[in-house]
């Protein structure tokens, strides 16, 4: 890391304006309830809430409700939830081959218009595995792993990857932990970084689906269940994201990250490919952010093992701190697969609370959206023409407010945050090639090893 990036610089004056917001869901399969300015944990006082709405498994949007002095009534929260949703929840009730409703009652919708549960046998359901790399403090892959335990799904299994410190001790946590549960076990990948540790999950994975989530994640108790379904919708599905939502908006350096874009791609599917779902956008299929992020993604096992896994040369613990995901989600469109992007597939993702932590986390966006795209090239000399055709469009995207990349950003939103992840994007070059040959260090050393242990060995 350069001095520059080291340097301190004072969180922005914008902070001391800012009020934390309650997140919360509410089903309207059941009656609507009135939401109170203090939290029922914390005994915290909220002004503002973000609201998940959902019919049983199916997320419709989220809301921004105000919190009068005395929290919001019932009666006032169905009309917020019908004045915005009203024709989400009627196209929803269409695809359950429900009637439409000309208004939402206080008592939610009869639960017996529709199911809440995916069908699942268990003799011909996949069989999913759940790779989670860790390198931080075993308390956050205990919350983590505990809400995977709330699946409807019931065919999966759960590969922890420690990729910290050995004196972290993540490994012996969990295992001691979670030792009376014989579908969660844990090992160790001893070269740092997330492609390494992801690598490591896919090489003991034995499911037919490998599913990828982070320490820092909470799942949905549909998760599995939803990307499973996505999978059936057609066997040229190669891949699956999901929706991300924020857990938590206590500081400004969280909602800063949520105007800056954060990870949620809406409330609808989407199918990607390179013939009759390609998206109007010049800049595609580089623009893989599109699809999704590596805190929520599925593959099919055969297309990983086409793919060869992850590059280590991309991802965090790497020089280039990230890109492994969009680097995976550009393989699958370019090699003929569907990519689909299911909004039931839910999680909650918990934001960076502090400023420099964000900062780092954008520098490091900068850096791997770079690498990501020299490695396309590198993959591909042929790739470098049509990249230049996409420059200025893509200099437009990441400069101008008017494009979506910045239209959420509102005033307020540090300039300095755009200027890191910009420089980042200046570092990205440099930081590629330090991690190339940085792998090819790695993979010399244990093709050393291993010669000695077997002279036979051809690598």
């Amino acid at each position: 890391m350069t001095q520059w990036q080291q340097q301190t610089i004072d969180q922005p004056e914008e902070t001391m304006h800012f009020e934390s917001v309650r997140i919360l869901e509410i089903d309207i399969t059941n009656p609507i309830p009135a939401i109170d300015v203090v939290h029922p944990v914390t005994d915290r006082i909220y002004r503002w809430a973000h609201v998940l709405v959902r019919i049983g498994r199916q997320p419709l949007g989220m809301l921004q409700v105000p919190l009068y002095a005395h929290g919001l009534s019932s009666e006032a929260c169905t009309r917020f939830i019908w004045h915005e949703l009203g024709p989400s929840i009627n196209e929803f009730l269409q695809e359950q081959g429900q009637p439409p409703i000309t208004n939402l009652s206080i008592a939610g919708l009869p639960q017996n218009m529709f199911s809440n549960t995916y069908d699942q046998r268990d003799d011909v359901a996949p069989l999913v595995s759940i790779v989670i790399p860790t390198c931080r403090v075993p308390h956050r892959i205990f919350a983590c792993v505990q809400k995977l335990l709330e699946q409807t799904y019931s065919r999966y299994e759960i590969i922890i990857v420690d990729n910290g410190p050995e004196i972290m001790g993540i490994a012996e946590a969990v295992t001691n932990r979670f030792a009376y549960l014989p579908h969660i076990r844990c090992v160790r990948e001893t070269r740092r970084g997330s492609s390494w540790a992801r690598n490591r999950g896919i090489e003991e994975a034995h499911g037919e689906i490998i599913a990828f989530t982070d320490d820092d994640v909470l799942v949905d108790r549909y998760w599995v269940a939803a990307l499973v379904t996505a999978f059936g919708i057609d066997e040229s599905v190669g891949c699956v994201t999901g929706l991300i939502l924020p857990a938590e908006l206590e500081t400004s350096s969280q909602q800063w990250f949520e105007q800056y874009g954060g990870f949620s791609k809406g409330f609808r599917r989407k199918i990607y490919n390179l013939t009759d779902h390609r998206p109007d956008d010049r800049l595609y299929p580089y623009s893989a952010g599109r699809f999704g992020a590596g805190a929520n993604m599925a593959f099919r096992r055969s297309v990983l093992f086409e793919m060869g896994g992850f590059d280590p040369v991309l991802g965090a613990g790497a020089p280039t701190y990230g890109g492994e995901d969009l680097a995976a989600f550009f393989e699958v469109i370019v090699r003929g697969y569907q990519l689909a992007y299911e909004p039931g597939a839910m999680v909650y993702h918990c934001h960076r609370r502090d400023y420099r932590d964000l900062e780092r986390q954008l520098f490091g966006y900068g850096v791997g959206f770079v690498a990501f795209l020299l490695k396309c090239i590198m993959d591909d000399p042929h790739r470098l023409r049509d990249l230049i055709w996409k420059v200025p469009r893509g200099l437009w995207y990441a400069l101008s407010p008017m494009s979506s990349k910045n239209a959420g950003k509102q005033r307020g939103y540090p300039k300095e945050l755009t200027q890191i992840e910009l420089y980042g994007m200046l570092c990205g070059p440099l930081a590629y090639m330090r991690s190339r040959w940085q792998v090819c260090s790695i993979r010399h050393q244990r093709n050393a090893v291993q010669n000695i242990v077997d002279p036979a060995y051809v690598p």
